[in-house]
């Protein structure tokens, strides 16, 4: 139940942008997927980065 506390809180405390992420017709979706994309090869490049099979296996 931990896990879903900390999601219902941040949910609570961010509710005016999640209310707009929800009703707005647009997104950021590709800019997150960029940023996404950035933070992995960061952690590659400092040696960080699981394992391509180890990342999928515990999604």
């Amino acid at each position: 139940m931990k896990p879903l506390v900390g999601i219902a809180t941040a949910l609570r405390e961010d509710q005016r942008a999640v209310a707009q992420g929800i009703t707005t017709c647009y997104n950021s979706g590709v800019n997150e997927g960029r940023i996404t994309d950035m933070k992995l090869q960061k952690r590659i490049m400092a040696g960080r980065a699981a394992s391509h099979s180890s990342a999928t296996e515990s999604s």
